[in-house]
């Protein structure tokens, strides 16, 4: 029942993650999804997932919107 609110932040390559409000990982290295660091064409993906890391759950992830606002230079 808790919800959960995450936001991603974006300056060309450099990426921040949000978890209600929390900065949960700062200055990721978007590069990694280049197709010179991956090897071959990415795309423009943004998608949602939720994971049990492996462990069994009864769990569920229900994405209920999700709102994207570009950023002006």
């Amino acid at each position: 029942g808790d919800t959960v609110s995450l936001k991603v932040e974006a300056q060309f390559q450099d990426i921040n993650f949000y978890g209600n409000g929390k900065l949960l990982a700062e200055h990721v290295d978007g590069r990694l999804l280049s197709k010179e660091i991956a090897g071959g064409f990415t795309g423009t993906i943004l998608g949602l997932y939720a994971s049990s890391n492996g462990s069994k759950s009864s769990n569920y992830a229900d994405f209920k919107s999700i709102h994207y606002q570009g950023l002006k230079d």
